[in-house]
């Protein structure tokens, strides 16, 4: 690895407070000497310390967003990976249904193309929760679903009352209670589940 490292000096900042606080903690660290590891970091140690923090700033700015807070209602933590289906069609109405961001009359109507939000059934409004657990248009394809999940869960001998909810449907990994083959056989129901609504997502 190659890595050039410079060392600048900074003169100190009078009277800018956090310039002054960086400042005196840049002092005391250097007045500590002993506190100063004097073993060499591997580069393997440097790119995981550096992993590492960037995962926290990354978390860290992924809370504080302004937007894509439907995204992080579903996916909170940064950093998982995602599981997608074969057919590309399902993968891109999957990850669209993540974004918040679909051919749904919810999500239209938000960017001015529909004209209302109710879905088709007119029981609803026509967003992601409703498309995916309360659209009476799709019954039969929700009796699919939840028969699915709960024979993965019952096989599993848990948690085979668990109720049906957006993020269990499009990330469970989130729970942290799942097997990853539970995982991927629930997030496989899902997949069939959208395949089989033939709608355009």
């Amino acid at each position: 690895m190659m890595v050039d490292v410079v060392l600048v000096w900074i003169p100190g900042h009078c009277d800018i407070h956090y310039h002054d606080v960086a400042d005196h903690t840049a002092r005391s660290v250097t007045l500590n000497a002993d506190n100063i590891p004097s073993s060499l970091v591997t580069s393997d140690t440097c790119k995981k310390l550096i992993a590492k923090q960037v995962k926290e700033l990354w978390q860290t700015r992924w809370q504080r967003a302004n937007s894509g807070k439907t995204t992080f209602d579903i996916i909170p933590t940064v950093g998982c990976k995602l599981s997608f289906p074969r057919d590309r069609c399902c993968a891109i109405s999957y990850v669209r249904l993540l974004l918040d961001d679909s051919l749904l009359k919810a999500h239209q109507y938000r960017i001015g193309v529909e004209v209302s939000k109710s879905c088709n059934c007119g029981l609803g409004v026509d967003d992601v929760e409703h498309f995916l657990l309360q659209c009476t248009l799709l019954k039969d394809q929700h009796q699919d679903l939840k028969q699915d999940i709960q024979t993965v869960l019952e096989e599993c001998d848990s948690r085979g009352n668990l109720d049906q909810s957006v993020q269990l449907l499009l990330f469970l990994f989130a729970f942290g209670q799942f097997t990853d083959r539970e995982c991927r056989e629930i997030l496989s129901a899902t997949f069939r589940y959208i395949k089989n609504s033939h709608r355009q997502l």
